[in-house]
């Protein structure tokens, strides 16, 4: 079940301030429901603020489009209600309040209110300021003595005990048994059971343990404070960060390094140019997990200070080159690769991190070919032999990064140590692909690999002979269409399919009659590409061959090429004595314009057997026909047979068959097979008519996850406001599972309030998954109202990336602009990720934007702008760059603008 934060609640309105929506949270600490305040005027909800200042920011966001804040300080509360948990300081709940327009396009349409409660906040930081200053006071205080026996219990020789312990003060919570264990660390940490004890409390209680524990770092006993800081990075916030960089000049190494891994778990970019400094000491047990934090932050700023330590203290060298690899750019290309030329060097892992770099680029900026060229340009021929000559000793995981690099090379040696690769399944999509660069010239090497011993490579060579387009393996292919291994056999089936060599026409033709069926389909396809001019001829007789194998392959191809002067053979074959033969005529029948088909295909549909019935019904989806619906719709409801009536109902839905609405409703509600109810419920989506609504809704609790699952999915493919209250109701309180469909479903809802919700989805869900749903649904909306959730998204550092990725594939004019709109947002952190978003898009239409942003008030922005231009080619903004590497007020971004140009003069 979603829940949502119990600290934030969000409504919107128009721009008569009357209320558009109204969050499960506002319902639950107002009392008013949604239904009683939508359509309402706020200033009637809460005359008060009326009366009040506040009516003005509401009007000034709607005249000027801005963003406004009302802090708690200056404003305490915007909706008068009580705190959600006792307050013994407040009687109303004290709120921060964003206000921000609501916009269609370029249109501002309302106003979108987001309340925070900060009471707690309020009440915790007063009460931790209070107790903070009792640490050095003995644990006999009395502000300790109501935790007492639990704390006892934490040194008591039995475990069960101990636990107990630990559960009870988890449980308890609060500043007063968070500053006790404190204290007890403090006091007790060189009894083990005591230290264990209150650490495994401490990192799991409910509570403020930032303040006390940064506390202890101020103590001389140096056992406590590396005590204080694992326990300080086993948390989730950030505020321990300047006390863990403060612990960096420790007087004790153990605590430094605590601190370093504290630091990596937190992510902390804060303490970046402190931890190079560290690594630059040469001090090898710091420096290594330094290191390690840096790759953990992935701040990439750090990277010209640390690649020039590539040539300097070899046992630093590995984690070095994982770190370029992972947050490097194109400027690390020729420093690494130019270690692949020396003997003695990381060779495997060297090539993992060029690999990294280069599969980055190209999912990013499509940009990977940039370093391929750098590799090979910085790659020489003792380069080569090296990496040839590692993968004797590669494991299995390393060797697809040394066969991409390999194929970006050239020369024999190269070939033919790729060529040795195709049976490796690590590397063979690489191998293969870089073959099929090479071309004919490597067509000698890859015929002889189809004589290896091992069945893979001689699979995958006859691949990549294929895609070269290698007409001197034609024969080769064919003396394996004999083999009896039948991968290989279909290996070369779909080899000669490519290749189209009419040499191959007999031989296939022989295999028509195999007993595999997955044989049978490549050799089809391959006659099929053929075209043979004989092949009319050969069907026919073929249509009539003793062997039913044969028969059902020929009708296949007759329906595949649509052979007009096999037709009254196949009518024939409808009548034929197998059954799988009248079944695959049956089917083929609706590639014909013949005014018997309908005819025949409904003697099959009332007469044929079960499986030939159900062969009748999927063929009449493929005729769109008033007709066929009339036919149907009988056999759907009244078959004995469940297949027939489910193929029968499937049609019905591909026809969009309106006259079948009423059938289908009570079919999806009442037969006795699960299938044919699925089948009915899903048709009912794809006619897509209000009527269906109620019932689908009432699905949605039937007895089964199956059947509420299609219901919700064909709800979703009803595009009509009354479907969405359904699927809202399904994100209250369903399982997961049906959580996750329904958010599929609102994904296909134009609907303004179907982007509100995926974003709210994505900003309460617990579960990762369901905000990956949430914002993918965002993507494919693809609205104005759907781009700014994705946009406002991207301030949260663990979906930054994810909200990039799905905005920077939409490439539609009118979408670009909606995401240009975006570089207006109030955050700088989401305005930066627009500038990524459009720089990803290599489009002509969003580099004027990028120009645009090289105006941001925000130096990050601008930076991230001046970046962005390096992975374009745009020479009318070198103009602007010239003026930006002068003038700019911001020094890295007047480096940045000058590296550009510097780049673009050099070529």
């Amino acid at each position: 079940m979603i829940q949502p934060k119990q600290s934030i609640g969000i409504f919107t309105t128009d721009l008569e301030l009357k209320v558009r929506s109204w969050d499960r949270w506002l319902t639950g600490v107002t009392g008013l429901s949604a239904n009683i305040v939508r359509g309402t005027n706020l200033m009637e909800l809460f005359p008060e603020l009326e009366t009040s200042d506040v009516r003005s920011y509401f009007e000034r966001v709607l005249r000027e489009g801005m963003v406004e804040w009302l802090s708690v300080i200056e404003h305490p509360y915007l909706i008068p209600c009580p705190p959600q948990a006792f307050s013994r300081r407040f009687q109303q709940m004290q709120q921060n309040v964003t206000i921000a327009p609501l916009r269609d396009k370029d249109h501002i349409i309302g106003i979108i209110v987001t309340i925070e409660d900060r009471t707690p906040q309020l009440d915790r930081e007063q009460d931790l300021s209070e107790l903070t200053v009792q640490l050095d006071i003995t644990e006999t205080s009395e502000t300790f003595q109501q935790t007492e026996q639990f704390l006892a219990d934490l040194g008591n020789a039995n475990w069960q005990n101990r636990q107990s312990a630990v559960e009870s003060l988890v449980r308890q919570g609060g500043p007063t048994a968070v500053v006790a264990l404190v204290c007890k660390v403090r006091d007790e940490h060189q009894d083990l059971s005591v230290l264990n004890s209150a650490l495994k409390a401490l990192t799991r209680i409910k509570g403020d343990i930032i303040t006390p524990l940064t506390e202890l770092l101020r103590i001389p006993d140096v056992d406590l404070r590396g005590y204080a800081v694992l326990a300080l990075g086993d948390q989730t916030d950030r505020r321990a960060i300047p006390a863990l960089v403060q612990a960096l000049n420790d007087d004790d190494v153990n605590v430094r390094y605590n601190a370093i891994e504290a630091l990596g778990k937190l992510q902390a970019q804060e303490a970046t140019l402190a931890l190079v400094d560290i690594v630059k000491s040469g001090d090898f047990f710091l420096a290594f997990p330094a290191l390690d934090a840096l790759k953990r932050i992935g701040d990439p700023s750090v990277i010209p200070h640390v690649v020039s330590l590539l040539t300097g203290d070899e046992l630093l060298r590995d984690p070095i080159i994982e770190l370029l690899g992972q947050l490097g750019d194109e400027t690390v290309v020729t420093p690494l690769a130019t270690l692949l030329n020396e003997a003695d060097t990381p060779t495997n892992l060297i090539a993992q991190a060029i690999t990294a770099l280069y599969d980055r680029y190209q999912e990013l900026y499509n940009e990977g070919e940039k370093i391929t060229q750098l590799t090979c340009q910085s790659i020489t021929d003792s380069g080569v032999h090296y990496l040839i000559t590692t993968l004797n000793e590669a494991k299995e995981n390393e060797l697809r990064a040394l066969a991409l690099l390999l194929g970006w090379l050239e020369g024999t040696a190269v070939e033919q140590a790729l060529t040795q690769l195709l049976g490796k399944p690590t590397a063979q999509k690489e191998v293969v692909k870089a073959l099929v660069r090479y071309g004919s010239r490597v067509g000698q090497l890859l015929l002889e690999q189809l004589d290896a011993p091992e069945q893979a490579t001689r699979r995958a060579a006859i691949l990549a002979l294929g895609r070269i387009g290698e007409r001197r393996a034609v024969p080769k292919l064919i003396d394996i269409l004999s083999e009896e291994d039948e991968d290989l056999v279909i290996s070369a089936a779909e080899a000669l399919t490519t290749l189209a060599d009419r040499q191959a026409f007999a031989a296939l033709l022989n295999l028509l009659s195999h007993p595999d069926p997955r044989v049978r389909h490549a050799v089809v396809a391959a006659l099929n590409a053929l075209n043979h001019p004989e092949m009319s001829a050969w069907t026919l007789k073929l249509l009539s061959d003793p062997n039913p194998y044969v028969r059902e392959s020929a009708i296949k191809i007759v329906g595949y090429v649509g052979y007009r002067d096999n037709f009254e053979a196949l009518l024939t074959c409808c009548q034929d004595s197998d059954e799988r033969v009248r079944q695959a005529a049956i089917e083929s029948l609706p590639y014909f314009e013949d005014e018997r088909v309908i005819a025949v295909l409904t003697n099959a549909l009332t007469t044929a057997t079960p499986k030939v019935r159900a062969a009748a019904a999927r063929a009449f989806a493929a005729i769109d026909n008033a007709q066929a619906t009339a036919v149907l719709i009988p056999v759907a409801t009244t078959d004995p047979d469940t297949w027939v009536r489910y193929f029968a109902v499937r049609s019905l839905g591909e026809l969009k068959a309106v006259a079948a609405l009423e059938p289908l409703l009570q079919l999806a509600q009442t037969d006795s097979a699960r299938q044919v109810r699925i089948a009915s419920i899903e048709a009912l989506g794809k006619i897509g008519q209000v009527q269906a609504i109620p019932v689908l809704a009432a699905l949605i609790y039937s007895n089964g996850a199956d059947l509420a699952e299609v219901a919700i999915a064909a709800l979703g493919q009803i595009n009509h406001p009354e479907a969405l209250a359904p699927l809202l109701t399904v994100l209250d309180s369903e399982p997961q599972r049906l959580q996750w469909q329904a958010i599929r479903a609102l994904g296909n809802h134009s609907d303004p309030q179907a982007a509100e919700t995926l974003h709210q989805v994505a900003i309460t869900a617990d579960d990762p998954q369901l905000v990956q749903e949430a914002i993918h649904q965002l993507a494919r909306l693809a609205t104005p109202a759907a781009i700014t959730a994705l946009a406002t998204l991207t301030v949260q550092p663990r979906w930054r990336e994810t909200c990039i990725m799905s905005l920077s594939q939409l490439r539609e004019p009118e979408q670009i602009d909606s995401i240009a709109q975006e570089l207006h947002h109030p955050q700088v952190s989401a305005r930066t990720a627009i500038v990524e978003v459009l720089s990803r898009m290599k489009q002509l239409r969003a580099n004027p934007h990028l120009l645009t942003a090289l105006e941001d008030e925000a130096a990050a922005v601008r930076l991230a702008a001046v970046t962005a231009l390096a992975h374009l080619e745009m020479n009318t903004a070198l103009a602007q760059l010239t003026k930006i590497a002068s003038e700019d007020p911001n020094l890295a971004v007047r480096r940045s603008a000058q590296k550009i140009i510097n780049q673009a003069i050099l070529g």
